[in-house]
C-alpha cells in the first residue's frame, strides 16, 4: 500500500512539473490583402524594408523568417508577363559565381494554383560553403502576372511549411 502512495505522490510531482512547462504555441496566419494580390502567412514570417524607390510598395514583397535566413520576394505586374522570359532572366541573373552555383536545375511548372513555369536550383551560394536551393517561378494571364523567388539558405527547412502556405495561399487579384 505505501508503494501506491509513493507511486502516486511521484506522479503529481511529476505531473506538476509537466504544467509548469512552457507550451509552444501554435503558429498565427493571418490573411495579407494587398492591391493586387493576397495571400495567408504565418507569424513566422514578416515583411522586410524595401527600396521604394525601385519598387512600389503593393507590388514588391521581400518576406524573411525569423527561424532561418530563409527569404522570399514576390513580384507582381498588373499586366501580361512573357512567364519562360521571366524564368530565364532568373535564373541568369541568380545562377552566376558572384551569387549562386547551381549543381541541379529541376523544372516545376505548379506553385499553389498556378501552372506556368519555374526553376529549382540546388547548389551553393558564392563561395561555395553554404549550401542552398533557390526557387523562381513566374506565371500571367492576359491582364497580370508574378514572379516568386524562395531562396533556402543554409539547409534549413524549418521553415518550409510557413512559405509553402504563401505559396498555396496566393492569390491575384
Amino acid at each position: 500500500m505505501k508503494i501506491i502512495y509513493i507511486l502516486f505522490f511521484l506522479f503529481s510531482i511529476f505531473q506538476s512539473c509537466i504544467n509548469t512547462l512552457p507550451k509552444t504555441e501554435d503558429k498565427k496566419s493571418q490573411m495579407q490583402n494587398k492591391e493586387h494580390c493576397s495571400f495567408e502567412m504565418s507569424s513566422n514570417l514578416q515583411f522586410k524594408p524595401i527600396d521604394t524607390t525601385k519598387f512600389a510598395k503593393e507590388s514588391y514583397f521581400k518576406i524573411g523568417s525569423s527561424i532561418s535566413d530563409n527569404i522570399m520576394q514576390i513580384f507582381v505586374y498588373d499586366t501580361q508577363i512573357d512567364a519562360l522570359q521571366k524564368t530565364k532572366d532568373q535564373q541568369e541573373a541568380l545562377n552566376t559565381p558572384d551569387v549562386f552555383s547551381a549543381k541541379t536545375i529541376t523544372p516545376i511548372n505548379k506553385i499553389g494554383k498556378y501552372n506556368c513555369s519555374g526553376i529549382l536550383m540546388e547548389g551553393v551560394y558564392a563561395g561555395g560553403i553554404i549550401k542552398g536551393k533557390i526557387k523562381v517561378f513566374a506565371y500571367s494571364d492576359a491582364q497580370k502576372g508574378f514572379v516568386f523567388i524562395r531562396q533556402y539558405i543554409g539547409g534549413s527547412n524549418n521553415d518550409t511549411e510557413d512559405f509553402d502556405q504563401i505559396e498555396n495561399t496566393f492569390t491575384l487579384k
